[in-house]
């Protein structure tokens, strides 16, 4: 199943207002490259939070962007909705979220803390294969 941008503002309407933003797609579509699905959810298995697995890539991706930057008055609400990708990137894969870890420190994200997610187990597993090429 494919997860789009459109898809994450259907589920989560709060976040209507960031519609056609071009810097908040492209924190979306970042997330949602198979490179940093997999990064994700190896980073899960580590007993880390999901984003710690991308949060690097996320932060250096925000820096060029004057609305969508992480920080300033609208931080929290523009962290909770990376935070609310991931959670909808994942579900495909039979995720859901467990509990808040804490982001390292020493990352240099702004990010203080992110969702670890647990495997659902009345989720029907299914064997993918993921190849990453540099074209």
């Amino acid at each position: 199943m494919s997860i789009t941008f459109n898809n994450f503002l259907e589920r989560y309407p709060k976040y209507l207002k960031y519609g056609g933003n071009k810097e908040v797609m492209s924190v979306f579509d970042l997330l949602n490259k198979p490179e940093s699905v997999f990064s994700m959810i190896c980073a899960n298995k580590t007993k880390k939070s999901a984003l710690s697995g991308c949060v690097i890539d996320v932060t250096e991706h925000v820096k060029r962007f004057s609305d969508f930057t992480l920080t300033g008055p609208n931080a929290d609400f523009q962290k909770q909705a990376v935070g609310s990708m991931v959670r909808l990137i994942l579900e495909p894969f039979g995720l859901v979220p467990d509990k808040q870890v804490r982001i390292n420190p020493a990352l240099g994200s702004p990010f203080f803390s992110a969702t670890h997610y647990r495997e659902d187990p009345s989720f029907k597993k299914q064997k993918i294969t993921l190849i990453v090429e540099d074209i």
